[in-house]
C-alpha cells in the first residue's frame, strides 16, 4: 500500500530519492580506482585541489572540497605523512598553508586521468544541451536554497 503525503511532498520525495541514487552511482564509480593508489576520496580531493589551484590555507581547502575542518585535519596529517603535501605556517601564524609536493603532483597526474575517464563515461549519457540545462538548474536551485531562511525545528 503506497502512502501519499500530498502531491507536492510526494514529488519532492521522488526528486530527493533520484538525486541521492544518482549521487551514489556516480560516487561509487568515480572513486573505484582510488584504492589501488592507497588514496581515500578525501585525500584525492585535497591533493587535486592543490594541484589545480596552488597553495591553499586549510580553510580554503575546506571550502573548495566541501569538507568539514574536523575531517580535514586527519586527511591532511595522513597526506603529509605520505609525502604528498607539505604544511607551513602562513603570514598569520594561526593559518596553515598546504602545498602539493612533487610526489603528490605525480600521484594526481596518475589518478586524475582515470578519474576523468570514469566521470566522462558516466556523464556522457547526457547531451551537451542537457548538461548545460542541468548545470543551470542545479546552480539556480542551490543559490535559491542558500537564501532561504533557516527553519528552527525544536
Amino acid at each position: 500500500m503506497k502512502t501519499s503525503y500530498g502531491k507536492v511532498s510526494d514529488q519532492n520525495l521522488r526528486l530527493w530519492i533520484e538525486f541521492s541514487r544518482l549521487n551514489l552511482v556516480i560516487t561509487r564509480e568515480i572513486f573505484r580506482d582510488f584504492p589501488q593508489f592507497d588514496l581515500s576520496p578525501s585525500q584525492f580531493a585535497v591533493i587535486e585541489a592543490l594541484y589545480h589551484k596552488g597553495d591553499l590555507s586549510v580553510g580554503e581547502v575546506t571550502r573548495v572540497i566541501l569538507m568539514t575542518s574536523g575531517n580535514l585535519t586527519v586527511v591532511v596529517k595522513n597526506l603529509e605523512k605520505c609525502g604528498l603535501i607539505e604544511i607551513r605556517k602562513g603570514a598569520d601564524r594561526r593559518k596553515k598553508i598546504l602545498s602539493i609536493t612533487p610526489r603528490g603532483r605525480e600521484m594526481v597526474e596518475q589518478v586524475f586521468p582515470l578519474h576523468l575517464k570514469r566521470l566522462d563515461h558516466l556523464l556522457n549519457t547526457y547531451t551537451d544541451e542537457e548538461k548545460s540545462s542541468l548545470i543551470t538548474l542545479l546552480r539556480q536551485g542551490r543559490k535559491q536554497m542558500e537564501q532561504l531562511p533557516k527553519e528552527n525545528n525544536q
